[in-house]
């Protein structure tokens, strides 16, 4: 039994199943590290959308009092008169951690940003959103596409939906969301 352990210890082939094996195990670790890195995209893509579109009466009101602060400068055409500084850091704060400058600033021109208070502010309700699909875009490894019921608290049918898409990148903070294109139907 010795004896053929001593051979196999020698055996010519032994440090080519190491090697294959060395592979395997290494390539199986970057899987996974690969699968981990998509679903923190893909999470922090879903908790990114969960926080755009829910809105609590309270936020609301803050979100208004915002818009309308005394003393601020605007205009009659847009309804906000809030200065651009106020309100950019009121959507740095809210929204900061989860999206990029870029992404904030593209959300606040198109006033993506104001859809669910506005439903908030017509219904006198909170608005939640509830996913119906979050799936990854074809050939985009970190954009995913998207159908969010928006549902006020207890309901069972939607008062609205969005859909549209979602891009994230890889930051120093992690991940966040680069660009979202943003429609919501009543």
């Amino acid at each position: 039994m010795f004896h053929r352990a001593a051979n196999h210890a020698n055996h010519p082939l032994r440090p080519v199943r190491q090697a294959a094996l060395g592979v395997l195990f290494l390539v199986t670790v970057l899987l996974a590290g690969c699968s981990a890195q998509d679903d923190a995209a893909e999470e922090t893509a879903r908790s990114a959308m969960t926080q755009l579109l829910s809105c609590t009466v309270e936020d609301a009101e803050t979100f208004t009092a915002v818009l309308t602060g005394e003393g601020a400068v605007g205009t009659a055409e847009t309804g906000i008169t809030s200065s651009g500084e106020e309100l950019a850091a009121y959507a740095e704060e809210r929204y900061g951690a989860l999206l990029s400058e870029d992404c904030l600033q593209q959300l606040l021109m198109n006033r993506s940003l104001f859809s669910s208070a506005a439903l908030v502010q017509s219904s006198g309700e909170d608005v939640e959103p509830e996913f119906v699909r979050f799936e990854r875009r074809d050939g985009e490894e970190e954009g995913f596409d998207f159908t969010i019921d928006l549902k006020m608290a207890g309901e069972e049918e939607p008062v609205a939906t969005a859909t549209g898409n979602i891009f994230m990148e890889q930051t120093a903070d992690g991940w966040k969301a680069s660009a979202i294109t943003l429609s919501v139907q009543e």
